[in-house]
């Protein structure tokens, strides 16, 4: 599906045609699927729009790989990151830091492999906000609630007063109803023990698990409001958990 984005400009004005006519929240994370597909597109465009005009300093995209990764948690050492509209530049100060702050989380390159999921991201980063810088990470698909846990903490004490956006690939296919309304209930309860639990165990089948706890984690620390699409969402290959996190949806829900 990338290969159909053509222009920059195009998906820039359907991003800006999907933006909020109030105007954007300070939307800290964002839950977007992993990969561009004919089927998610609009909710890629929609998410997106979330962030439209929107300023960061540095942009953390957070993705699970298949294979069990040396270094628990990794950080390609790329200077920049080529995308279908050209390359991004690689925040190297805030991967440092990253680095510096726990000793699980390395610049390495053990999780690149060619179809990671920033590809999918960057031309969207690219059409909503302007002259950011990323962070490229990835853990197991099926890691250890601790170094879990420790991303979640490094991103917290590193960003959490910065102009940064978290962005978390993972997604609950649209068949998955019932699976989603018990997600809710613990989102809702910030209720992080029974969703580590269903999401370890497979009761909840969410792809990119491992992301989204950690978005959890990161809202909950931060006590974000957290707000998937609310429309109907019944075709097969759209995601349930499709969303963000801000300080200002909490605001509105207290």
């Amino acid at each position: 599906m990338l290969h159909t984005l053509k222009n920059v400009e195009e998906l820039r004005k359907a991003i800006s045609l999907s933006a909020p006519t109030t105007g954007p929240d300070p939307v800290k994370l964002l839950f977007v699927p992993s990969y561009l597909t004919e089927a998610n597109r609009e909710q890629f465009v929609r998410a997106y729009a979330q962030v439209h005009g929107l300023k960061f300093e540095v942009v953390v995209v957070v993705e699970d790989v298949e294979k069990v990764l040396e270094k628990r948690i990794s950080m390609p050492d790329f200077d920049e990151i080529l995308s279908v509209f050209g390359p991004v530049g690689m925040h190297d100060g805030v991967r440092n830091e990253f680095a510096d702050e726990d000793d699980d989380l390395y610049v390495d390159n053990g999780g690149v492999h060619d179809n990671m999921a920033i590809f999918h991201q960057l031309p969207f980063l690219q059409a909503a906000i302007e002259d950011f810088q990323v962070v490229s990470v990835q853990l197991h698909e099926n890691e250890r609630p601790s170094i879990i846990k420790e991303l979640a903490y490094v991103i917290e004490e590193i960003l959490g007063e910065r102009a940064a956006l978290i962005v978390f690939c993972c997604e609950l296919d649209a068949s998955e109803q019932e699976a989603y309304q018990r997600l809710m209930e613990y989102v809702d309860n910030q209720d992080t023990s029974n969703l580590f639990n269903s999401l370890n165990s497979g009761a909840i089948p969410m792809k990119g698990r491992c992301p989204f706890i950690t978005g959890m984690l990161l809202s909950k620390s931060w006590n974000l409001g957290v707000s998937f699409e609310q429309q109907p969402i019944e075709e097969v290959g759209k995601s349930l958990v499709c969303g963000t996190a801000s300080w200002a949806l909490k605001t509105a829900s207290a």
